[in-house]
């Protein structure tokens, strides 16, 4: 369990996140990006919404499925956006969205559940 000053914590962290990732998904696209291999913004992908589910879930209460169906949908939505904007959307990046979440809520999660937190933020206060 989080407590309140850590939950306040990771609330800024996600919304921090969450806006950035928002504008990166979003702003124009160039054609000549570095990619460093074929699928690399699937990874991409990925990473940011196994990042997202860690952050979202350590700042609300919600239940577990609550927390997934808003990331999906925030997901779709980003997806949805990216079309309307001449960005290309796909279903591949939506299912790689959906990737991200679930293994953090059903594979990460198990091990971050098991950390203290509280250890954490102390030993940077001190410091």
């Amino acid at each position: 369990m989080v407590k309140m000053e850590q939950q306040l914590t990771f609330k800024k962290l996600f919304w921090f996140s969450q806006l950035l990732s928002f504008y990166l998904f979003l702003m124009p696209s160039k054609g000549d990006a570095v990619t460093f291999f074929v699928h690399f913004d699937k990874v991409a992908h990925i990473i940011v919404f196994v990042g997202l589910a860690f952050l979202f879930d350590k700042a609300y209460q919600f239940s577990a499925d609550k927390k997934i169906s808003i990331l999906i949908s925030y997901g779709l939505i980003v997806e949805v956006l990216q079309a309307q904007t001449g960005r290309e959307s796909s279903v591949p990046d939506a299912i790689a969205d959906l990737v991200g979440i679930f293994l953090y809520f059903y594979v990460f999660k198990y091990w971050v559940d098991k950390i203290d937190f509280a250890q954490i933020f102390i030993k940077n206060k001190q410091q």
